[in-house]
C-alpha cells in the first residue's frame, strides 16, 4: 500500500543552532515541479531530482562522446588496417589493428548495458540521498528536543542547587550534560547541510546550500515477486542482470586473445587470464543469486517490521497525549512532557529509517545490478 505522509522534521535551537529543513512525502500528481516555499525552500519532486542527476551525470556524458567517436575510430583503424596491407606490413602489425578494432566493436556493444548500469546507480544514489536526509532531519529534530530537556533538567538543578539539594558537581554535570546536547544537535545540523550538498552536486545545482521539501512516493509493499516464485525469478534475472551481460561479454572478447599471440608463451598467458576470467564470472554468478535471495529475505523482515514500528509511533504518541493531560492537570512536570515528546521522535526516526531501508533494497531487487560483487 502506498504510504504518503508529510514528516515535518524541522525545529528551531537555541543559541547557534538553525531551522532544520522540511521533508515532505506525498503523491507527485502533476504540481508544478519547483515552488519557492516559506524558509527559501523549494519543492523537489523525486522525478525532478532523478531528471536532473541523470542529465549531470558526467559518466553518462562520457558515454555518450565515447559512443559518438568510436564509429569514426573505427574507420580510421580500418583505413590504416588497409593502408598497412598495402604496404606489406607483417602479420603481427596487422594484427595490433586489428585487435584495437575488436575492442571497439565490443565497446559500442557494451554502450546499452553500460548506460542501463550507470542509470541504476545514479538512480540508487539519489535514493540513499533522499534517505539521509530524511534520516538526518529526522535525527536532527531528536537532537533538538533532547537540548531542550537538557535545558530544563538545568533549570531544575539550578533551582535544587540553590535550595541545597543537589551539589555543585552535580550541577556542574548537568551544565556538561547540556553543552554536550548542544553540540550532538549542531552536528547534526552540519550533517543535514552535507546531505543537501551530496544532493545538489548529483543534480549539478550551483548553490550547494539549497535545501528542499522533497516529496517522494514510498511504497511498503507488501512486494510480489516476479514470475510468481523466488526460484524462477533468481534464474531470470541472474540471466539478464546487466553488470553480468557486461562481464559475460568482456569474458567472450578475451576468449579471443589468444588468436593474437605472436609466440607460445603469450598464448598460453592468455589463455590462463581467460581461465581465471573464467572462473570469476562463475563465482559472480553464484554470488548475484545468494545476494538477490539475501535481498529477498531482508525486504521480508522489514515488511513483517512495519506494523510494529507504525505502532510503536502511535503508542508513543499516545503517551505524548497523556503525558499533556496529566500536565494541564497538575499531575506531571514539563520534563515529563519533553521526555514523551522526545519518545514520538524516536519512534518516527526508526519509521522513516525501515521505509527508506526498504525502498532501497526493493529497487536493487528489482535491478540486481545493483546487488552483489558484480555491482555497479
Amino acid at each position: 500500500m502506498k504510504q504518503n505522509k508529510i514528516l515535518k522534521t524541522g525545529a528551531l535551537l537555541a543559541l547557534c543552532l538553525t531551522l532544520a529543513p522540511v521533508t515532505v512525502f506525498a503523491e507527485e500528481n502533476g504540481m508544478q515541479a519547483e515552488q519557492t516555499q516559506p524558509e527559501n525552500r523549494k519543492t523537489l519532486t523525486y522525478r525532478t531530482a532523478l531528471n536532473k542527476a541523470l542529465e549531470n551525470s558526467t559518466s553518462l556524458k562520457n558515454l555518450q562522446t565515447q559512443a559518438s567517436t568510436s564509429l569514426e575510430n573505427r574507420r580510421y583503424l580500418w583505413r590504416t588496417y588497409q593502408a598497412a596491407s598495402a604496404a606489406g606490413a607483417d602479420h603481427d602489425q596487422l594484427m595490433q589493428i586489428w585487435q584495437s578494432v575488436e575492442a571497439l566493436d565490443l565497446s559500442e556493444s557494451l554502450k546499452e548495458e553500460n548506460e542501463a548500469l550507470l542509470k541504476d546507480s545514479t538512480e540508487a544514489m539519489l535514493k540513499s540521498y533522499f534517505a539521509a536526509i530524511a534520516n538526518d532531519e529526522a535525527t536532527l529534530k531528536i537532537a533538538t528536543q533532547n537540548v531542550q530537556i537538557k535545558q530544563t533538567q538545568l533549570e531544575q538543578g539550578e533551582r535544587k542547587y540553590e535550595l541545597g539539594l543537589i551539589s555543585e558537581n552535580a550541577l556542574t554535570t548537568l551544565r556538561s550534560d547540556l553543552a554536550q546536547a548542544e553540540l550532538s544537535a549542531q552536528m547534526r545540523v552540519l550533517q543535514v547541510e552535507q546531505d543537501y550538498m551530496n544532493l545538489n552536486r548529483l543534480m549539478g545545482e550551483d548553490d550547494l546550500y539549497q535545501k528542499y521539501n522533497l516529496e517522494y512516493e514510498l511504497d511498503m509493499g507488501p512486494m510480489e515477486v516476479p514470475y510468481g516464485d523466488l526460484d524462477t525469478y533468481v534464474k531470470n534475472a541472474v540471466r539478464s542482470d546487466t553488470a553480468l551481460k557486461i562481464q559475460k561479454q568482456n569474458l567472450e572478447y578475451q576468449e579471443g586473445q589468444s588468436f593474437y599471440a605472436n609466440d607460445s608463451a603469450s598464448r598460453k598467458t592468455a589463455e590462463s587470464e581467460y581461465e581465471v576470467a573464467e572462473r570469476n564470472y562463475e563465482a559472480a554468478q553464484e554470488d548475484k543469486a545468494l545476494a538477490i535471495r539475501k535481498a529477498y529475505l531482508q525486504i521480508r523482515q522489514l515488511e513483517a517490521s512495519y506494523e510494529s514500528a507504525k505502532d510503536a509511533v502511535a503508542q508513543a504518541e499516545q503517551l505524548y497525549h497523556v503525558a499533556e493531560v496529566n500536565y494541564a492537570a497538575g499531575n506531571a512536570t514539563q520534563l515529563a512532557v519533553e521526555q514523551a515528546a522526545l519518545a514520538v521522535e524516536q519512534a518516527k526516526s526508526q519509521l522513516i529509517q525501515l521505509e527508506h531501508n526498504y525502498d532501497l533494497l526493493v529497487f536493487s531487487f528489482d535491478n540486481t545490478c545493483l546487488l552483489g560483487s558484480t555491482s555497479a
